[in-house]
């Protein structure tokens, strides 16, 4: 059974305890995980953006999305508390941490008065003084509690921050965990597509084809989801023209594919074939 969210303290711990470390604050893990499995950054890409240590200058992790030409600036904070809510005092705060990124002036004031913070190494390799001429910046605020009305008023006029919260981190959730396997056979109408093979290796391909949700959704245990790499395209993705796009399908099954490996490499999720043999041992191909 896929995995659900409990973001109540201290069960959240439970969700990032790979990411606990005495050196780390649990902010810090909290957004490790969440760039893991919500911006599908690799572990090693996550753990390079944090910044969260005293010093910082309020930030607490930077990442620069290429293909969206933007800056995100990140601040966590862990409510041990279910009952309350985040308004619009650490917004503001969090405002005024944005403003050390608004243009090259600002951000040479924060690596002269950083010394030697993480945060200026972090600046400096990701060489954001440069990027500020291509790349927007906006702020995440990351909770694992909800915002209340004055923090929302506050996001009305403040539109270069966005709130994650309870509500958000739940409805948008994809866990890696799966359902069973299918053990029986499916037919699927896609006359007018084409149809992608992609080789990973001897032993590892994926076939690749627009299925009508309807059909989808009669099957058991089945889950397909390519949000994660389509939103990165915006508003101009077609999902029309793009399904039928030979090339553009080759290109998102070598994507798919290639996370699924990565996966499985990382003992993050079990292959296909070993998730099979261990629910179906006789069954023979």
């Amino acid at each position: 059974m896929a995995k659900t969210l409990d973001l109540k303290y201290p069960a959240i711990l439970g969700l990032f305890s790979e990411h606990l470390d005495p050196k780390r604050t649990e902010s810090a893990s909290f957004l490790i995980w969440y760039l893991e499995n919500y911006y599908r950054l690799d572990t090693v890409d996550a753990i390079d953006s944090v910044c969260d240590q005293k010093g910082d200058k309020g930030v607490d992790e930077i990442y620069v999305n290429e293909s969206e030409a933007c800056i995100y600036v990140f601040q966590s904070r862990i409510s041990q508390t279910a009952k309350r809510s985040v308004g619009d005092t650490s917004l503001k705060e969090f405002k005024g941490t944005l403003a050390q990124f608004c243009d090259e002036s600002s951000i040479q004031n924060l690596m002269a008065s950083g010394g030697k913070a993480d945060v200026v190494k972090l600046v400096r390799r990701l060489d954001l003084i440069t990027k500020l001429n291509t790349h927007s910046v906006k702020g995440v605020f990351l909770s694992n509690i909800d915002i209340d009305a004055n923090g929302k008023a506050f996001l009305d006029c403040a539109t270069d921050i966005t709130f994650v919260g309870q509500e958000d981190l739940i409805s948008a959730y994809i866990s890696h965990e799966r359902v069973e396997p299918v053990a029986t056979t499916a037919e699927f109408d896609i006359s007018g597509f084409s149809i992608s093979e992609y080789i990973v290796d001897a032993s590892t391909k994926a076939l690749i084809a627009p299925i009508k949700a309807i059909e989808l959704a009669a099957l058991r245990g089945i889950i397909v989801d390519v949000n994660a790499e389509v939103n990165e395209l915006g508003d101009d993705f077609d999902y029309r023209g793009n399904l039928r796009n030979a090339e553009w399908i080759k290109e998102l099954a070598k994507k798919v594919v290639g996370n699924y490996v990565k996966l499985v490499q990382r003992n993050r999720i079990a292959s296909f074939g070993a998730e099979w043999l261990t629910k179906y041992p006789t069954f023979e191909s």
